[in-house]
């Protein structure tokens, strides 16, 4: 049984779900894609598959190589920490879900919150121009969101240890990178997914991933990017580029804000679930 304030967030996640469903291409998007396309149906199907797998690989060793280390171990017991000031009973992960939705909201704001703060500075280091800092933009937004995301699923009362949460906050990251048109569907297939799962399960399904060949829409508007700064740095009689660590800086804001929005209403949303069938 959900609380007025629960039924008013789950009636916000649905709006924002039509609105998904809904949104109308700009123009720019419209020429974009038919290009995409033209691009995309001239690489061979077994070309595309290929990439497809390495960049699904590549994800899911960047998780357990995040999972592994003593920042993780270290978060998890914060977060614990931080959700005692509400119930001192809490002492672990999964007990986050005995705190009220507005109070996990409260603590996963904070995170996120942070993490456009260090988005928005690693843009505005590749926005300089240095070499080292354009080649290793990608892999670090990359990796600062996919952190992210396991930290608000874990705010929600997932623990992502567990390998079920661990697949899923993959996936969840995964889904938040498709185009918007895409992101429905995924949502969707996320949430009917995991009705037919079992909570307490061990190992991981053959198929880790749900990307398929729009996702390169994303990666190669940030190759646009890169190439936009290294243009503005080159033109650029300044030491240092403004408009390059400008352009740097909100486009690594934007793209950490559409990912941890999906992140944050998807969590929500399976969490509402849960309370409103009692589990």
């Amino acid at each position: 049984m959900l609380t007025t304030a629960e039924e008013m967030v789950m009636n916000q996640i649905d709006d924002w779900l039509i609105s998904l469903q809904s949104k109308e291409p700009n123009k720019f998007s419209i020429i974009f894609q038919r290009n995409y396309r033209r691009l995309i149906k001239k690489i061979p199907s077994s070309y595309k598959e290929d990439l497809l797998n390495v960049t699904s690989s590549a994800f899911f060793y960047s998780q357990v190589l995040l999972q592994s280390s003593k920042n993780f171990l270290n978060k998890k017991q914060e977060i614990v920490q931080r959700a005692k000031f509400f119930n001192k009973n809490i002492a672990m992960i999964k007990d986050l879900q005995q705190l009220s939705l507005s109070e996990l909201d409260f603590l996963v704001q904070q995170e996120i919150s942070k993490m456009k703060v260090y988005s928005t500075f690693q843009g505005g280091l590749t926005g300089t121009g240095n070499l080292s800092t354009i080649i290793a933009d990608l892999p670090t937004l990359f990796l600062l969101n996919l952190n992210c995301v396991q930290v608000i699923a874990m705010h929600y009362g997932f623990d992502v240890s567990i390998p079920l949460e661990m697949e899923t906050a993959l996936k969840v990251f995964q889904a938040s990178l498709l185009p918007f048109s895409y992101q429905y569907t995924s949502f969707k297939f996320l949430i009917e997914e995991l009705s037919m799962k079992n909570e307490d399960q061990l190992f991981y399904d053959k198929e880790y991933t749900i990307l398929n060949e729009d996702f390169y829409q994303t990666i190669i508007l940030h190759l646009f990017k890169l190439a936009l700064i290294a243009y503005l740095r080159n033109k650029s009689s300044k030491k240092i580029p403004i408009l390059g660590i400008i352009v740097g800086a909100k486009w690594n804001d934007s793209t950490s804000n559409h990912i941890l929005q999906f992140t944050q209403r998807f969590y929500q949303y399976r969490l509402l679930l849960k309370k409103e069938k009692g589990s």
